[in-house]
C-alpha cells in the first residue's frame, strides 16, 4: 500500500505504544498469526491512544468512530511473542482524524495501518466539527 509516509516501519515515527502478547489462540492453521488478529492488535492501541486523551469517549455527547482502515501485512508473525503497537496522528481535519499504526516485534515492523477517525455526535450520529479542546489534545500525538 503506498503511503506519503514512508517512514512508517522506523519505531521512531510513533509515538503512543501499548505491549501485547501474541496468544495461542491468535494463530491460524497456517501456524502464523491470523490477519483478523492483527487488526485487533491495531484497534486495542487505537482505543487505548484516543482514551488517553477522551475516557470512555462513547459515553460523551460526541466522540470518535472508525470510518476506514487498511491493513498492510509486511512478515508473518508467530506464537509465542511478545509485540509492541505503535500509534501516531498523521492529519486532523474538519472532522476527521488519520491516524497510523504498527505492529512490532523484536523491532521489526510486522504490519502497518492507516485508518480514517469521524467526530460524530451521539444524538445526530453525523459527522461534527472536532471541538477546539478535543483537536488541540490530539495534535502531535
Amino acid at each position: 500500500m503506498a503511503s506519503e509516509y514512508p517512514e512508517r516501519e522506523d519505531p521512531g515515527f510513533y509515538q503512543h505504544w501499548i505491549d501485547e502478547n501474541v496468544r495461542f489462540h491468535d494463530i491460524d492453521a497456517y501456524n502464523h498469526v491470523n490477519n483478523n488478529v492483527i487488526g485487533i492488535y491495531f484497534e486495542t492501541a487505537r482505543m487505548a491512544w484516543l482514551e488517553q486523551f477522551q475516557p470512555k469517549g462513547w459515553l460523551t455527547a460526541a466522540h470518535f468512530v472508525l470510518a476506514k482502515v487498511t491493513l498492510e501485512f509486511l512478515r508473518e508473525l508467530n506464537y509465542p511473542n511478545k509485540i509492541r503497537v505503535g500509534s501516531r496522528v498523521l492529519r486532523i481535519g474538519n472532522s476527521s482524524m488519520l491516524l497510523a499504526g504498527g505492529v512490532f516485534c523484536k523491532g521489526q515492523c510486522m504490519a502497518l495501518t492507516e485508518s480514517v477517525s469521524v467526530w460524530i455526535g451521539n444524538k445526530t450520529r453525523k459527522p461534527e466539527r472536532i471541538p477546539d479542546a478535543i483537536r488541540k489534545a490530539y495534535e502531535g500525538h
